[in-house]
C-alpha cells in the first residue's frame, strides 16, 4: 500500500511508522524536516509544513495513497488544504482526535460514537477546562465537524483519552504514577474514574485499521475500562518503590469523571486490550516514564 504519514516522529506515532514500513508498504512521511532515527528504503521523506501543502504543487501529484494517517492536526485548515490537495487521490482518510470532543451530557449518557456521530447532539463547545485546553478542544471539535460534513470522503476519527507508556513527552505517564498526587486525599473523591489508553494497545489498534483495507467506521473511541482513582492509588502504593518523589504541580494529570464509551472498540479488538490494572503494573514494573 502506499501510506502517507503526517506526524510520525515521536511517541506512539514513531512505532507507527517503523511497523508499517517494515511490512513492505511504501510510506510517505511528511513534516518539517525531523527525519526518524532509523533507515528504511520504503520511506519517502518529504520535508514540508504541512501549513504550506496547498501552496507547494510538485507534492502529491499523480500519487494515489491508499491510507492517510494524520496524526498531527490540530487546526480544521490543516485537514481542508490537505485534502483540497490531494484531491480524490485516496481510499481511506484515518485522523487522530480526543476525547475531549465529548461533551459533559455526552460522558454521563455514555452515547455511542454512531450516535454522537450523526449529528443528534449539540456540537457547540460546552465543557470547562483550564484555558490551555479550551482552545486544543474547539480546534478538534471543529476537524470533526467539518469532516461529518464530508459526504464522499471515507474517513475515520480516533478519540483517544490520555495515552500512558514510555517515552511520554507529555509528562502524563510520569505525573500521573507520581505517589505524592494521593498523599492528600482531601482533594480526591476516590471514586472518581479515570480513563486512559497503553501506548502499546494503542499502536496495534491503529496498525490493524491502516492495514485493514476495507475498514469503513467513522468514528471509534479507542480507551480502555475506566478505574476508579482508590484502585489505581492501592496499586501503586502496593508496587512503587520510591515514594518520596514531589511534584511542582498539585493538578491530576489527566481529566477524571470524563470516561467516554468503549464498547465498540471491545467488540472490534477486545484481545488488543491491556485491562486497566495489567497496564498500570507495566508501567510500574518496567519503569516505563
Amino acid at each position: 500500500m502506499n501510506i502517507l504519514i503526517l506526524g510520525g516522529n515521536r511517541y506512539f506515532g514513531k512505532s507507527i511508522l517503523k511497523i508499517l514500513s517494515k511490512k513492505k508498504n511504501k510510506i510517505f512521511l511528511v513534516n518539517r524536516g525531523f527525519k526518524p532515527n532509523f533507515r528504511n528504503k520504503n520511506i519517502k521523506f518529504i520535508k514540508i509544513d504541512r501549513r504550506k501543502i496547498k501552496k507547494n504543487s510538485k507534492y502529491f501529484n499523480n500519487i494515489y495513497f491508499h491510507k492517510i494517517f494524520d496524526n498531527n492536526a490540530y487546526h480544521v485548515s490543516d485537514v481542508k488544504n490537505l485534502l483540497k490537495k490531494i484531491k480524490n487521490n485516496f481510499k481511506h482518510y484515518i485522523i487522530t482526535s480526543s476525547s475531549i470532543t465529548y461533551l459533559n451530557s455526552h460522558l454521563k449518557k455514555k452515547i455511542t460514537e454512531n450516535e454522537w456521530h450523526k449529528g443528534k447532539y449539540s456540537l457547540n463547545f460546552k465543557r470547562k477546562f483550564k484555558p490551555r485546553e479550551i482552545s486544543y478542544a474547539r480546534n478538534k471539535r471543529a476537524i470533526e465537524k467539518f469532516l461529518i460534513k464530508q459526504k464522499k470522503i471515507n474517513y475515520t476519527i480516533l478519540r483517544i483519552p490520555a495515552v500512558l507508556g514510555k517515552n511520554d513527552f507529555s509528562s502524563k505517564t510520569k505525573n500521573l504514577i507520581n505517589y505524592d498526587y494521593y498523599k492528600n486525599f482531601s482533594q480526591f473523591n476516590l471514586q472518581d474514574e479515570i480513563q486512559f489508553i497503553y501506548k502499546e494497545d494503542l499502536i496495534r489498534i491503529i496498525i490493524k485499521i491502516i492495514c485493514d483495507i476495507n475498514f469503513n467506521h467513522k468514528a471509534l473511541n479507542i480507551a480502555n475500562d475506566p478505574i476508579k482513582i482508590q484502585t489505581f492509588y492501592e496499586i501503586l502504593n502496593k508496587n512503587i518503590k520510591n515514594k518520596k518523589k514531589s511534584l511542582k504541580s498539585s493538578e491530576f494529570p489527566i481529566p477524571k469523571n470524563t470516561t467516554i464509551c468503549n464498547s465498540k472498540l471491545k467488540k472490534m479488538f477486545k484481545t488488543l486490550l491491556t485491562p486497566p490494572k495489567k497496564t498500570i503494573n507495566k508501567i510500574l514494573k518496567s519503569n516505563e516514564v
